[in-house]
């Protein structure tokens, strides 16, 4: 625990279960997880992201920080004067290796997620 009041659950996207240790008073996650070897960089960034995504959803949770990587825009050239805002994503089937594929899938699940309705109410 980082503090009272920051909770750490590790391996959160990795298991379902660990949702039980999300409280009714969290307002915020942030998602700083991956994974690179290749074994389990699937369930990791792809379904791990699917897990958070789906906690946020039942627990009524409005905000979720997903850390990304450059890789979702790179596709070997330089970049040049560009941001997150400007430079569209590698087609998936252009990336140059899986890691980067399955990040670029997890990025568009959660701008996809973003404004979707939530079951948990909130006061």
């Amino acid at each position: 625990m980082i503090s009272k009041r920051v909770p750490v659950v590790p391996d959160l996207g990795l298991h379902i279960s660990y949702t039980l240790h999300i409280s009714s008073h969290t307002n915020l996650i942030l998602f700083c997880v991956s994974q690179l070897r290749k074994e389990q960089v699937e369930s990791v960034n792809v379904g791990g992201t699917n897990n958070v995504i789906n906690v946020c959803v039942e627990k009524g949770i409005t905000r979720l920080v997903y850390t990304s990587t450059i890789n979702v825009t790179f596709a070997g050239k330089p970049i040049e004067e560009g941001d997150e805002d400007s430079l569209p994503c590698v087609p998936l089937d252009m990336h140059i290796d899986h890691y980067s594929r399955t990040k670029s899938i997890s990025d568009q699940m959660v701008l996809t997620a973003n404004g979707r309705s939530l079951k948990g109410k909130r006061p």
